[in-house]
């Protein structure tokens, strides 16, 4: 028993029959008979998006346009002597002569 092996697969490369009646008409979304209610759904879907963003995420970012223009950018300070310092220990570390 130890030195038998055993496929699990032994006997399952049988073809199985379905009768073509029990496979469907084909594709369902090419099927004629939902075809209408497919493009009634997608015009349901198409408009809901299109009202969604047309008054809700339009306005939302034309109103964040609006005021990123009108806000002034920061300003920050000029920077002062506190970088000299360590631009010339870089400057020493890489072998150039400080200035």
């Amino acid at each position: 028993m130890a030195g038998q092996t055993h496929s699990t697969t032994e006997g399952m490369h049988e073809a199985i029959e379905v009768p073509a009646a029990e496979h469907g008409a084909g594709f369902p979304p090419f099927d004629s008979t939902t075809f209408a209610s497919q493009l009634l759904w997608l015009a349901i879907t198409f408009g809901v998006f299109y009202w969604i963003m047309k008054n809700v995420a339009v306005p939302r970012i034309a109103g964040i346009w609006k005021t990123a223009g009108t806000v002034s950018p920061v300003t920050f300070p000029k920077p002062t002597g506190c970088r000299k310092k360590p631009t010339l220990r870089r400057r020493a570390w890489r072998g150039f002569p400080a200035f």
